[in-house]
C-alpha cells in the first residue's frame, strides 16, 4: 500500500484536501439533518444506546447521546420498549429488510407520530436503527373528526330509519291514553295508571328525540337568543338536583349578546354538561364551576378545534374537580353510546347530544382533562345581531271544519279521527294514498283542511298532497312524520304544504297547528 510520505510533500497535501472534503461533506449533512423538523436519530440494536440525534430531537428529548432510547424518548418503560421494530429490519439470516412504516403515540409528549425506521451499516461496521419521525398530530386530529363526521352521518341514516316506525307506536300509545283519559274521572282507580303510560310514552317520545338530535337528523327552529337567563334557570335548577356535598359556582357576565340557538336545546347542553360533572366528581366531595362570557376566537384557537372560526362566541364553559380523563378516554368520549359509567346511570349519550346541538349552531366543542386535575368542557357559539324572540303557544284550539285525515296504518288513522272529533272537526279518514285521493275526489271542494303521513307505500305523502294541490291549488295541506330531513321540509314547502307535525303529538300539538293552518298562520311556501 502506497503512503503519503511515498509521494512527500504532495502525498500529504492530497490526504489533508480529502480529509477537508469529507470534513464539509459531514458539515453539510448535520447542517442539513439539523435543519429538519422531523425528529431523526440512530440507536444501536442491541444495547438500545443512542447513537445520534438531530437538533430538533435534542429539542424534545434534550441532550440524549449515550443513553436507552427506551428510557430518553419514550416514558415508563423498565425495559427495551415492547413495540420496538428492531425485529422487523432485520432478517435472521442478517439481511437488511426495507424500511418499516409506522404510526405511535410518543409515550413522553402524547404526539402523534409517523414513523419510518431503517437498519444501515453505522461508520464502525455495526447494524444499527435509523428513525425518522414526523409528527402528524393535527393530521390525527383532522383524521379523528371525519371519523366522527362518519359515525354521526351512519347514525343519522340509521336513527332517521327506525324513527318513523317507533313514532307511529308511540303516536298510538300516547293519543289512546290520552282519550282514555279524557272519559275517566280523576278519581277513578285507573286515573293513576294512565298517568303512568302516559308519562312513560313522553319519556319515550323525550328518548327518540335525543337520538334524532344527537345524529343530527332532528333540526330545531334557530332563533338569536340571550341565552344568560336560560344558563342561570337551568344552574337553579340543578342546583336542587346536586348533592350537597357538591358546590356549584357560576360567573356569568351581563350584556353578553345572542346566539343562534333553541333555548331548550341550551337548556339540554347545561344540564348534560353539569351531569357528566357531577358522575366525574362521583358520591364525594368536589366543586362544578360554569362561566358565560364574551369571547374574542383568533387563529391560534380556531385551528385546535375543527368547525371553529375566527371571531365572536359565547364561551360556556364548566369545569369539575373529578378525576379527570387519560387520553383514551378523551378521544372517544363523544362517540354515540361511549360511556365509562354503570349502566345504571343511564349515562352514554349525553356529550354526543351535547355536540350534536352545538355544531347545528354553528359552534364547537372544546375538552381539557388529564388524570387527577379534572375536567372542563368549553362550548363555542358565535355571537349574532339580536332579534325578536317568538313564543309557541299550543291552546286546545277547536273547530267545525271538515277535514280529510291519511295514514296506512289503521290504528293511527281511527285514533287520528277520534281526535279530532273530540276537537269539534268533521272528519273522513283514508288509510293510503290511492284511497285518499279517491275520497278526495268524489267532495273536491267539500274538505277545509288535509292531513296526511309522509311515509306510506305506494303514495307518499308528499306525492298525495302534489296530487290534491294539483287538483284544488291552495287547499291547506299538513304533513305528519317521526322522522323528517330539512330536504324532505324543502321539498314540501315547495309543493305547497303549510305544516309538518312532528310524530308522537298530543291533542294539545294537533289542535294547536290544526288551528293555526286552518287561519293562515301556517308555514307558507318559499316564493319562486
Amino acid at each position: 500500500m502506497k503512503r503519503p510520505e511515498d509521494d512527500g510533500q504532495a502525498g500529504w497535501a492530497g490526504l489533508e484536501a480529502e480529509i477537508a472534503i469529507c470534513r464539509d461533506a459531514h458539515a453539510h449533512l448535520l447542517t442539513i439533518l439539523d435543519s429538519l423538523d422531523v425528529i431523526v436519530y440512530v440507536a444501536d440494536m442491541t444495547t438500545h444506546e443512542v447513537l445520534y440525534v438531530n437538533k430538533y430531537a435534542a429539542g424534545l428529548f434534550g441532550d440524549i447521546v449515550g443513553k436507552p432510547c427506551w428510557q430518553t424518548i419514550q416514558t415508563g418503560q423498565t425495559g427495551p420498549c415492547a413495540f420496538c421494530t428492531n425485529d422487523r429490519l432485520v432478517a435472521p439470516d442478517g439481511t437488511l429488510l426495507p424500511t418499516h412504516i409506522w404510526e405511535f403515540r410518543n409515550l413522553r409528549n402524547s404526539r402523534w407520530y409517523g414513523i419510518q425506521d431503517k437498519a444501515i451499516r453505522w461508520v464502525d461496521g455495526r447494524i444499527v436503527r435509523l428513525e425518522i419521525a414526523t409528527d402528524i398530530t393535527e393530521k390525527k386530529r383532522v383524521q379523528e373528526h371525519q371519523q366522527q363526521i362518519q359515525k354521526l352521518a351512519a347514525m343519522e341514516t340509521l336513527a332517521g330509519g327506525i324513527a318513523h316506525d317507533f313514532n307511529n307506536i308511540l303516536s298510538a300509545i300516547i293519543g289512546y291514553n290520552e282519550l282514555a283519559l279524557l272519559k275517566v274521572e280523576p278519581g277513578h282507580e285507573a286515573a293513576p295508571l294512565l298517568a303512568g303510560i302516559r308519562k312513560a310514552g313522553r319519556r319515550a317520545r323525550g328518548l327518540v328525540d335525543q337520538i334524532l338530535t344527537f345524529s343530527r337528523a332532528s333540526y330545531a327552529p334557530l332563533r338569536p337568543v340571550h341565552i344568560s337567563p336560560v344558563v342561570k334557570e337551568s344552574l337553579k335548577l340543578l342546583r336542587t338536583i346536586l348533592p350537597p356535598s357538591i358546590a356549584l359556582h357560576q360567573q356569568i357576565g351581563p350584556g353578553l349578546g345572542a346566539v343562534m340557538a333553541d333555548p331548550a336545546q341550551v337548556y339540554q347542553i347545561v344540564m348534560n354538561l353539569v351531569t357528566n360533572a357531577h358522575q366525574a366528581i362521583g358520591g364525594g366531595p368536589g366543586e362544578i364551576r360554569v362561566g358565560l362570557e364574551r369571547v374574542e376566537v383568533d387563529e391560534n384557537l380556531a385551528t385546535t378545534l375543527p368547525g371553529l372560526r375566527p371571531g365572536t362566541f359565547l364561551e360556556l364553559a364548566v369545569s369539575d374537580t373529578g378525576a379527570g380523563m387519560p387520553e383514551e378516554v378523551r378521544r372517544r368520549v363523544f362517540d354515540p353510546f361511549y360511556t365509562t359509567k354503570d349502566k345504571a346511570e343511564n349515562a352514554g349519550m349525553g356529550l354526543s347530544v351535547v355536540l350534536g346541538l352545538v355544531k347545528s349552531s354553528g359552534g364547537a366543542v372544546g375538552l381539557e382533562s388529564s388524570p387527577g386535575k379534572g375536567t372542563t368542557f368549553r362550548v363555542y357559539l358565535p355571537v349574532v345581531e339580536d332579534g325578536e324572540e317568538e313564543v309557541l303557544s299550543l291552546p286546545w284550539a277547536r273547530g267545525r271544519e271538515r277535514l280529510l285525515f291519511v295514514d296506512d296504518e289503521e290504528p293511527l288513522a281511527t285514533l287520528g279521527k277520534q281526535m279530532l272529533k273530540h276537537l269539534g272537526y268533521e272528519v273522513t279518514v283514508a288509510t293510503g294514498g290511492p284511497q285518499a285521493l279517491e275520497a278526495f275526489g268524489r267532495r273536491r271542494e267539500w274538505f277545509d283542511l288535509v292531513i296526511t303521513d309522509l311515509v306510506m307505500p305506494g303514495m307518499t305523502g308528499l306525492e298525495l298532497a302534489r296530487a290534491i294541490l294539483g287538483q284544488r291549488p291552495g287547499l291547506p295541506v299538513i304533513l305528519s312524520a317521526g322522522f323528517t330531513s330539512p330536504e324532505d321540509e324543502e321539498k314540501a314547502r315547495a309543493a305547497g304544504v303549510k305544516a309538518i307535525l312532528p310524530k308522537p303529538y298530543e291533542i294539545s300539538e294537533l289542535a294547536a297547528m290544526v288551528r293555526a293552518v286552518l287561519d293562515g298562520a301556517g308555514l307558507t311556501p318559499p316564493s319562486s
